[in-house]
């Protein structure tokens, strides 16, 4: 019995000491955080026993970035003031961010705190809801059927984007309509994103959207949210290898299933057709041009594309080029073997499926035609007229 008594007292001085001291102190109190979207991040705390640790250190983990390491330096009193700047190093907007510390005291000994989190929201609105099993929509202007109205965008969206990719994304997803384009533009450069109209984070299940004029905010939903819907079901199925979908073919798949596409992009596709422009749609493979204008030929051109695919060997191709550009094979080996044709032979069947020969028309020729033809009826009508003037006369 003295035997058993004196191996539990020795095992219970074995323990580590570092296990017994995070579970029995708490060394970080009254944590307050704020922020101002784009702008900073301040948060306060009180760390009573500061001067027993070496080194002490805030983590932030925004879901779909890499962390941050922010080292504290407190003050005499063990109080701790952070003023982050986000305009130097932007977190993703509408993420949530997970913080904690890590202390390491005088012996290497490193502990590590519970985590907070918080959502970072574009906390310059406030932000209306409605929300659903399968989305949560937020906008800023109007009334609950302007709500229920995007729910129903949203739903029709994604019976259209999984027509073409029959995937299920993980519900709910997040829509956040911006009153216009500029407010999203200012949004999306606060935070370090490219300016667009509509904008998808595909990986945390957010969309931003822009609202349109009062007489066509309804078109502008109708196109722009089943078009980020569709990058969202193209990250679920290629995941951490979205980045490597051709750009014709996750644009092309995105402006394809919009409920109300652009007008413009048919005639700018006709446009280049005549005039002998049209994109190599290998040089669509990695990303599209800068200007607006040739950029606005390559979403016409990859949707049209899109289009011949399906009509030749159904919806199911795009699942199989999907996969195979997420296992690592280039643009052209991707549809060499989901296609079993070659990229650029499929753009020279394209071409002769989609546009038919068509003569340039010499303006100058027709108007000679047209005033030869409508002389000849004058001369015509005088030549009948004196002939009964004539007839009458015998």
């Amino acid at each position: 019995m003295y035997r058993l008594i004196r191996f539990l007292l020795c095992s219970l001085m074995l323990l580590p000491v570092s296990n017994v001291r995070a579970q029995s102190l708490e060394f970080v109190k009254d944590v307050q955080l704020d922020y101002k979207f784009g702008s900073s991040i301040n948060l306060t705390a009180n760390i009573p026993e500061a001067s027993q640790f070496s080194w002490i250190i805030l983590i932030l983990q925004p879901e779909g970035q890499s962390s941050r390491q922010i080292e504290i330096l407190p003050s005499l009193d063990g109080s701790v003031s952070i003023n982050y700047d986000l305009t130097i190093d932007p977190l993703q907007p509408f993420a949530r961010v997970y913080y904690w510390f890590e202390l390491t005291d005088m012996l290497g000994v490193r502990f590590t705190t519970p985590s907070y989190w918080f959502d970072y929201l574009d906390n310059r609105y406030e932000w209306l809801s409605s929300e659903t099993e399968l989305f949560r929509i937020h906008w800023v202007d109007g009334a609950d059927v302007f709500g229920q109205k995007v729910q129903e965008i949203a739903t029709e969206g994604l019976k259209a984007a999984t027509g073409f990719l029959p995937i299920t994304p993980d519900f709910p997803i997040s829509i956040y309509i911006y009153p216009n384009v500029d407010a999203l533009q200012q949004a999306l450069a606060l935070t370090g994103q490219p300016w667009t109209v509509g904008h998808a984070s595909p990986d945390i299940g957010v969309l931003l959207v822009s609202n349109g004029s009062q007489s066509s905010e309804m078109i502008e939903m109708e196109r722009q949210i089943p078009h980020e819907l569709m990058h969202v079901l193209e990250y679920q199925l290629a995941g951490a290898s979205y980045s490597a979908i051709p750009a014709w073919l996750n644009e092309g798949l995105a402006t394809s299933v919009e409920l109300y596409p652009d007008p413009d992009l048919q005639r700018i596709l006709v446009d280049a057709q005549i005039s002998g422009s049209l994109l190599s749609i290998s040089s669509l493979c990695d990303g599209f041009p800068q200007d607006a204008k040739t950029a606005q030929l390559a979403y016409a051109q990859s949707a049209s594309f899109v289009n011949y695919l399906i009509e030749r060997f159904g919806t199911q191709i795009f699942t199989k080029l999907i996969e195979n550009s997420a296992s690592g094979q280039n643009c052209t080996s991707a549809v060499n073997a989901a296609a079993d044709v070659s990229l650029e032979q499929l753009k020279k069947d394209w071409i002769a499926a989609t546009f038919t020969t068509q003569t340039p028309v010499n303006y100058g020729i027709l108007a000679v035609i047209i005033s030869l033809g409508v002389l000849l009826i004058v001369l015509m009508i005088l030549l009948m007229r004196k002939r009964h003037s004539v007839t009458r006369k015998l």
